[in-house]
């Protein structure tokens, strides 16, 4: 149960909880066990604090796009969510690109809650952006929330999809995602190897 403000009941708790029943609904054991992360921590005493924010008005467009009993979680628990640059892994990508990336991880290594052996988290790619190509050990899924984006990676070529798809990436495979006029939000998780230290970015563009 959340506690520590009444002005918020439950909203992470229930964000946790709706992000396990879409990451559960991948079907691979990645996402099972991603799933049952979330499910864990969402039935923890969760104390809310309210953090500076300094993306919230490049993510207010793509959360408000966000319907359903999931677009009100997301902007209830976006307040108390630690959001950043993707520049987590060492400072293999640019300042100027990770900063067009706004990010968080809820559960992981270094996520809001810890699990060694797993990341998920929500991610925007701000319009007009080349992210990659890009390889990790982790393997990684995308569940996309608003938005659309071109997508490359070796197994699979070039795919332009959109809210309600998902993109699979296998352990290692390079692969780049490609924005135009609108940005992409996303759930993302990994899980296998999700070290940093493998995280290579080969190449990246600003349009």
């Amino acid at each position: 149960m959340i506690q520590g403000n009444s002005d918020l009941p439950h909203s992470l708790s229930l964000l946790f909880q709706y992000l396990a029943s879409i990451t559960k609904s991948e079907g691979r054991a990645g996402g099972d066990r991603v799933s049952a992360a979330l499910e864990r921590h969402a039935a923890s005493e969760i104390e809310l604090h309210r953090l500076e924010n300094p993306f919230a008005e490049i993510l207010a467009p793509s959360l408000s796009l966000v319907g359903g009993d999931l677009g009100d979680y997301l902007r209830l628990a976006a307040p108390y969510i630690h959001w950043y640059g993707s520049d987590l892994s060492e400072n293999r990508i640019p300042k100027s690109v990770a900063d067009r990336m706004p990010m968080c991880e809820l559960i992981g290594p270094d996520g809001m809650f810890f699990e060694a052996d797993v990341r998920v988290g929500l991610w925007q790619q701000t319009a007009h952006l080349t992210y990659g190509p890009r390889r990790h050990a982790a393997e990684e899924t995308f569940f996309i929330l608003s938005g659309e984006a071109e997508w490359w990676n070796e197994d699979d070529g070039h795919q332009r999809l959109g809210a309600g798809r998902q993109v699979f990436h296998r352990s290692n495979v390079l692969h780049t995602t490609i924005t135009a006029e609108s940005p992409l939000f996303a759930i993302w998780r990994w899980s296998g190897d999700v070290g940093f230290q493998t995280y290579e970015l080969t190449k990246y563009k600003l349009d």
